[in-house]
């Protein structure tokens, strides 16, 4: 009797339920409990997990009118359990079939280590080592061919180049020999043309022509030129002094010119300094405390250009100032418009493209 009560392989469950002590729980106290009994157990913890969630719902729903009977819920926890049993079984085949897989595996990696120990128990170092060298010479010695190689065909084509060079300038030469022998020829066709024709007019005073009549005819043209020449020689001479008074005459106008511009550049600077003697001056002090706000803000900005009021009120005139508040006017707009500053680089980038160009050019010509 005694043995068919027991039931349980845990002395600690036998004795709890010997003594009763498990009447008292609470379904919680019931579940920690089992958890705590098999600590190590992977199905025993989802298990638990799963009869909590059929087990235990929070207070609002239990004010639903759903319910699951425990019977249902004993079916379900029976199902699931059958269903990890299931698992677990087929858990187990693909351990067995790993098991012999890794089995298999090792019987292969014993024998690929018996044939690395025979192959390392027949390996000569020494003859890898001087078949290495070996290999390494000749490599060495492809490279140098290679080079040498490479620095033949270098010197081939900037022979050939310079031989297409001299190809084509004597076939330019050989064009331009061509061109002349045919004009030379068209030249001599001509020629004949005209001999032959002139042959069967009969001009016979031409072919009896003697040298003595020839000379006689080159000698009255010349003096037909000299006569020319006496001629045009007065009327050249009265050019040439027209040509030298028309020059001095520009000269004069040019020295009054030059007088007449003086003047006016002296009455415009009387004008300019009667305008500064008597224009009103205004109130430096009220201008340098209206703008110092501004040049303090461009400063901030723009360091090292430096404008400020002291500098302003350090200058001698009247125009002065106003120059130097144009030119800060000038500056700070550049400064605040990004654009006009982009144009700016915009205008370098080219000018220093066009300044290459024209250096590129000048050495291509040189």
């Amino acid at each position: 009797m005694a043995t068919s009560k027991r039931g349980f392989r845990s002395s600690l469950l036998s004795d709890i339920i010997q003594s009763n002590e498990a009447a008292d729980w609470t379904p919680e106290t019931s579940l920690e409990f089992l958890l705590h009994l098999f600590p190590s157990s992977v199905v025993i913890p989802e298990l638990v997990k799963t009869i909590e969630s059929f087990a235990f719902r929070p207070p609002e729903s239990n004010r639903d009118s759903t319910s699951v009977p425990y019977k249902a819920l004993y079916g379900g926890t029976q199902q699931y359990t059958s269903d990890q049993t299931a698992a677990l079984g087929r858990a187990k085949a693909e351990l067995q079939e790993k098991i012999a897989h890794n089995a298999a595996l090792d019987d292969e990696i014993a024998s690929l280590e018996a044939v690395l120990s025979a192959q390392t128990a027949s390996f000569n170092e020494k003859a890898c080592k001087k078949e290495i060298a070996l290999f390494q010479r000749r490599l060495d010695l492809r490279t140098r061919q290679s080079t040498a190689l490479t620095k033949t065909i270098d010197e081939k084509q900037d022979t050939l180049l310079q031989h297409e060079r001299l190809a084509k300038e004597e076939s330019q030469r050989m064009r331009h020999e061509d061109l002349m022998y045919r004009l030379h020829s068209k030249k001599l066709k001509d020629n004949e043309v005209v001999l032959r024709q002139s042959f069967k007019k009969g001009d016979s005073k031409r072919k009896l022509r003697s040298p003595e009549a020839t000379m006689a005819e080159l000698k009255q043209q010349i003096a037909h030129l000299q006569e020319t020449i006496a001629t045009t020689g007065p009327q050249v001479h009265e050019l040439t002094t027209e040509i030298f008074s028309v020059r001095a005459a520009r000269a004069e106008l040019e020295e009054q010119l030059a007088a007449v511009r003086a003047s006016t550049d002296e009455i415009q600077n009387r004008v300019l300094d009667y305008k500064q003697a008597h224009t009103p001056r205004p109130n430096w002090d009220k201008v340098a405390a209206e703008v110092e706000s501004t040049f303090k803000a461009h400063n901030r900005k723009c360091a090292h250009q430096k404008i400020t009021t002291d500098n302003l009120l350090k200058l001698k005139s009247s125009a002065d100032r106003v120059m130097y508040l144009a030119h800060a006017v000038q500056v700070i707009g550049l400064a605040d418009d990004a654009d006009a500053i982009d144009r700016e680089r915009q205008i370098l980038t080219n000018l220093q493209t066009q300044i290459k160009k024209t250096i590129a050019m000048i050495r291509y010509r040189e």
